[in-house]
């Protein structure tokens, strides 16, 4: 939710119409507003005795390693990965497309800038991050804002960017503003 709001204000019913489509696709969806990764870590720590993987994409990575984030702990973003890490917790990245050069990103090429990439090398050589490996690099360059843009605008277009259960409830419930 807090990704949502730093956009704006959040439209309800484009939200629990995403949600919809995911429970519908039989994956399970939890909403909170842990904006810090830690911070949700550490709630599904108390939930669990299990391994708890989190998938984030690339940019989302890189925003992990911004220390204006951890600017509250007196640790600072040593403290808030130590907090992230220490409860059996793996990241899962997706990769992205970066750059002028449209180069793919991934945890291997991905570069958090200055002091902190011996930290970032650390987590990845100690695996507690790694790669998505089964990804369907054609999806990479299918965008939220542009699906919603080309179902409100009567592009048919869209239906090729998601899955053809979403299309379904998509249309049967003519949701982001789709009209027949």
């Amino acid at each position: 939710m807090s990704n949502l709001r730093a956009e704006g204000e959040v439209d309800v019913r484009d939200f629990l119409s995403r949600v919809e489509i995911l429970e519908r696709a039989g994956f399970t969806v939890m909403i909170s507003d842990y904006s810090l990764y830690y911070r949700l870590a550490q709630y599904l720590a108390r939930c669990t005795q299990e391994k708890i993987g989190l998938v984030l994409g690339a940019g989302s990575m890189l925003d992990l390693f911004k220390e204006e984030y951890y600017a509250h702990l007196d640790g600072g973003i040593l403290e808030g990965l130590g907090r992230l890490f220490k409860d059996k917790v793996k990241l899962y990245v997706y990769p992205m497309r970066g750059g002028e050069s449209d180069t793919l990103v991934t945890v291997d090429t991905l570069n958090v800038g200055g002091d902190l990439t011996h930290l970032y090398r650390h987590l990845l050589d100690r695996g507690v991050i790694a790669g998505l490996e089964c990804v369907d690099l054609a999806h990479l360059g299918i965008y939220s804002k542009d699906v919603l843009m080309k179902i409100r605008t009567g592009d048919p277009s869209w239906r090729e960017m998601v899955p053809p259960g979403a299309v379904g409830v998509i249309e049967s419930k003519r949701l982001f503003g789709y009209r027949a």
